[in-house]
């Protein structure tokens, strides 16, 4: 039996498609990302602009079309941040419809337990202490907990996306513009890090595009290599220099590095500023890269929801 998922998010819309045998396992058969930046302009309007809605839309299309291509029995769609902000979001979700994808708008504390059931799916062993991390475009979720047992989630408005258009103005940034995101976020991660007394002695787990590209840029690959990305270490001085470096750089520069998506390279520093903000808050000596995401958790809600 075929389970696809669909994750739309502000930055990126995302098809994947598993195989589900009968008994326990699963394998992911087919995959398709397309940068559609559903979320562009939303932080400043508060509304999905026409241009972003038709992109989106066009990705979903495709990906009906693959799923039926390939057998799918059962398919699941969430939309994350950009469609919990935008005023608009309900005329998106018609139309989505219409195309035979029925979106569920998710909030942030569900998104954040979606991503650490999959990413405890991808540990090979149990850990007693697990704390993930989820940049998106348009917001930040962090879990803690025991395996398959989420204690505390928090998720907040601030992503990849959202903070290149608040701060981010200039090309390359200012000196002032990059403070002034460091504070934001810094404030932000300190007092959540308060709240839970955080003790440091979790194994921290990252998933979405901003931590799987710096690490593609940390093991130098020219191409996207899901086998090297998942299970590596980022350790923080690695992330230290490639945010100063990537902060420093026009968007023109960043396009050419290698392991950078062309439609990346315009919101990948804000991203690297985010999670060394993330890192130093907490104390955070390394994270362990993880494409066990939010597709993969939403696939364990649905083998559960249809009693397998």
């Amino acid at each position: 039996m075929k389970f696809a998922v669909i994750d739309i998010g502000t930055n990126t819309s995302r098809l994947a498609v598993f195989e589900v045998p009968p008994g326990d396992g699963f394998s992911l058969v087919f995959e398709k990302n397309y940068i559609t930046r559903l979320g562009e302009g939303v932080n400043v309007s508060g509304r999905l602009s026409g241009a972003a809605v038709e992109r989106t839309l066009e990705a979903l299309r495709e990906f009906s079309e693959c799923c039926g291509d390939l057998g799918v029995s059962r398919t699941a769609a969430v939309g994350t941040a950009v469609l919990r902000r935008a005023e608009n979001g309900a005329s998106f979700l018609d139309r989505a419809r219409s195309l035979g994808i029925d979106v569920e708008v998710i909030t942030g504390e569900e998104e954040g337990l979606l991503v650490f059931r999959g990413a405890c799916s991808g540990l090979k062993t149990a850990h007693e202490k697990i704390l993930t991390i989820d940049i998106g475009g348009g917001s930040t979720e962090l879990v803690r907990g025991g395996m398959n047992r989420p204690e505390a989630c928090v998720s907040h408005e601030i992503g990849s996306v959202a903070a290149t258009e608040r701060f981010l103005h200039d090309d390359p940034p200012s000196a002032r513009s990059i403070e002034e995101l460091k504070i934001h976020s810094t404030e932000i991660f300190r007092k959540t890090a308060g709240e839970w007394a955080w003790g440091g002695d979790h194994l921290c787990i990252g998933v979405a595009g901003t931590i799987s590209t710096l690490a593609m840029i940390d093991l130098e690959l020219p191409e996207y290599d899901p086998a090297r990305v998942h299970g590596h270490r980022l350790g923080l001085d690695n992330v230290r220099r490639l945010a100063d470096a990537l902060l420093g750089m026009k968007a023109e520069r960043r396009r050419e590095i290698p392991g950078i998506q062309p439609k990346r390279a315009d919101i990948i520093h804000a991203g690297s500023a985010i999670l060394l903000a993330l890192m130093e808050a907490f104390g955070i000596g390394a994270i362990l890269v993880s494409e066990c995401d939010i597709r993969y958790g939403l696939l364990q809600r649905e083998i559960s929801r249809a009693g397998r």
